[in-house]
């Protein structure tokens, strides 16, 4: 699992996701086109992937600029929370906030026969998304869950 700025691992291990903040470039956006320091955001999960288990279908993540993901176009990488809406701000304010649009804010990836968790928003950030520490929390469990038919 990766929260925040340690998603960068994901590209140094060669994982097929791309940040969706670049502009045609593929450089970083400049401040003057997205600024976002530190404000409360909503995102639409999947409650039926494990990962997002007990979660609401709309959930608000604390966001400080960090990263997020183009979706996926791979089978081997799955969003499981995106930003559904090109206004996503519940509280604080941002600059540019309509380049979230489509993007995916957490994602699992298959690496082999393990799972890579990448989460952007800061989910366990002191304890102001108190809504979201179920997210690494259900990250912690899906790394030993086994896959059960039930009758």
């Amino acid at each position: 699992m990766a929260i925040g700025s340690s998603t960068s691992l994901a590209r140094a291990i060669g994982v097929p996701v791309t940040s969706a903040l670049v502009d045609g470039n593929g450089q970083a956006l400049p401040g003057e086109q997205f600024y976002i320091p530190g404000s409360v955001l909503q995102v639409r999960g999947d409650p039926s992937h494990p990962i997002g288990y007990g979660l609401p279908e709309r959930l608000d993540v604390f966001y400080d600029n960090n990263p997020v993901f183009l979706r996926p176009s791979t089978p081997d990488v799955q969003s499981i929370a995106w930003f559904d809406s090109a206004n996503p701000v519940r509280s604080g304010w941002a600059w540019g906030q309509q380049r979230l649009a489509g993007a995916t804010a957490v994602a699992d990836v298959s690496i082999g026969p393990g799972k890579l968790i990448l989460i952007g928003p800061l989910v366990a950030f002191r304890a102001q998304p108190h809504g979201t520490f179920k997210l690494p929390f259900n990250s912690l469990h899906y790394a030993r869950a086994e896959a059960a038919r039930l009758r």
